[in-house]
């Protein structure tokens, strides 16, 4: 029997993620209807440039994903990209950028061509639709004589407490590439530290004359909060304000003050609204308590029997 109360707690709190939704009936009464979650994708950035040769990285974060599988692929081309974590075409320029557990399932593309540019589909295939977002690559060509020094850091500037932290510089040089980058936060230098899970990498390219780095950090925790400098040793310098927040619900609060466009929460629905994320939880608990004292309940009476 308590086999049972596990898979049934499983069941409930993972394979079967619902909405707590309350609705006014005509009598003034109030009834919960429970409605499944549906993946979908946190706000990020959709346009990405990069220049020819570096390591191009196309982010792409999913909430409440299930038992679903991340598709990539490029809009015009019928086959996929990659299938989950799995790489479908012979190209072993591609891969995924994905750990267990986080949201985060980012298309990689080693040395980056021209010929890459387009438009780029994350897809979630479920049975009810195909839910989609396309992020739009533009690969640039530079003419190695009038190439000018630039350097360029790209990734998501709000995190989930818990997912991964993932940073790209890139930086080229003008007959060579930079000897080397690293990374700063509050004056301090960020190195590859597994112990609190941090992991520098970087990779050279002499023909297109820039040098990359990815930057880590896994489990992110509030005090990763902060501003994240890449620094080259020709002294280029950029960098990008990272924020790790509690709840998925925070990122949509932050992305709707920056385009002033308001929440779906705070829309109002007809006859309905949403509760707040600690009522939903809350619900969640107390019918998954409900259900293990009904089932405890009925086990005693079988055994007075």
């Amino acid at each position: 029997m308590e086999g049972n109360i596990r898979q049934l707690i499983y069941s409930i709190t993972v394979t079967t993620l619902i909405h707590v939704i309350p609705a006014v009936s005509s009598k003034g009464d109030v009834k919960t209807e429970l409605i499944p979650l549906v993946p979908e994708f946190v706000e990020m950035q959709k346009n990405f440039t990069f220049n020819k040769g570096e390591l191009a990285i196309l982010y792409c974060s999913v909430e409440n994903l299930g038992t679903k599988t991340v598709i990539w692929r490029r809009v015009h081309e019928k086959n996929p990209l990659t299938i989950g974590e799995y790489t479908y075409v012979n190209d072993d320029r591609i891969n995924v950028g994905h750990r267990k557990g986080s949201s985060n399932w980012n298309l990689l593309i080693k040395n980056v061509q021209p010929h890459d540019s387009g438009i780029y589909e994350c897809q979630i295939s479920t049975k009810e639709k195909d839910i989609r977002q396309q992020i739009f690559l533009d690969v640039k060509e530079e003419d190695p004589i009038n190439r000018k020094p630039d350097i360029q850091i790209y990734g998501n500037p709000y995190v989930v407490k818990g997912d991964t932290i993932y940073l790209t510089c890139n930086a080229t040089g003008t007959s060579n590439p930079p000897d080397t980058v690293d990374w700063f936060k509050g004056g301090h230098k960020v190195v590859t530290d597994s112990d609190q899970k941090i992991f520098v990498k970087k990779d050279v390219s002499l023909k297109s004359k820039t040098i990359g780095s990815t930057l880590r950090i896994r489990h992110a925790r509030m005090q990763d909060t902060g501003t994240y400098i890449c620094r080259t040793s020709d002294l280029q310098i950029t960098k990008l304000q990272v924020n790790v927040l509690n709840d998925l619900s925070n990122i949509n609060k932050r992305a709707d003050l920056e385009s002033g466009e308001p929440s779906p929460s705070s829309s109002g629905y007809s006859g309905a609204s949403r509760v707040s994320a600690n009522c939903f939880m809350s619900n969640i608990r107390l019918l998954i308590t409900l259900l293990l004292m009904t089932i405890l309940h009925e086990g005693m009476q079988f055994r007075i029997k």
